[in-house]
């Protein structure tokens, strides 16, 4: 079973995460950025992050900079309000390891970049 980081501010978003996926998946949740890469650092077990891009703290950008220096070739789906020109430069040096889902999304649509996630060594 594969293991699914969630960072994201809002407990709402991670309840409802984590209820949709934890059938599936081992998922664990964290709603501050900081705590979350403290657990990737601790434990770099998870096939994929989930990552919010606007948080306090550690915004996503610096978080998914920070987890792809550690690994880079970590799984990682930024989830994001809506698309910016400076988001999209960055993700465009990781398109191997870095997928972006718009909000509002489907669970259907999060499986699929889950399951795309997967399959790429």
């Amino acid at each position: 079973m594969h293991n699914i980081l969630i960072i994201d501010d809002e407990p709402n978003i991670t309840d409802v995460l984590h209820t949709a996926l934890s059938n599936n998946y081992n998922v664990t949740c964290f709603n501050d950025s900081l705590k979350g890469l403290d657990e990737y650092i601790n434990n770099p077990i998870y096939s994929v992050i989930l990552v919010d891009y606007y948080m306090p703290n550690l915004k996503g950008n610096e978080l998914i900079d920070k987890v792809l220096k550690i690994n880079p070739k970590q799984k990682i789906i930024a989830i994001i309000g809506s698309i910016r020109r400076s988001f999209l430069e960055m993700i465009c040096k990781f398109t191997e390891t870095v997928q972006v889902l718009e909000k509002p999304f489907t669970i259907k649509e999060l499986e699929t970049a889950l399951e795309l996630a997967f399959k790429y060594p």
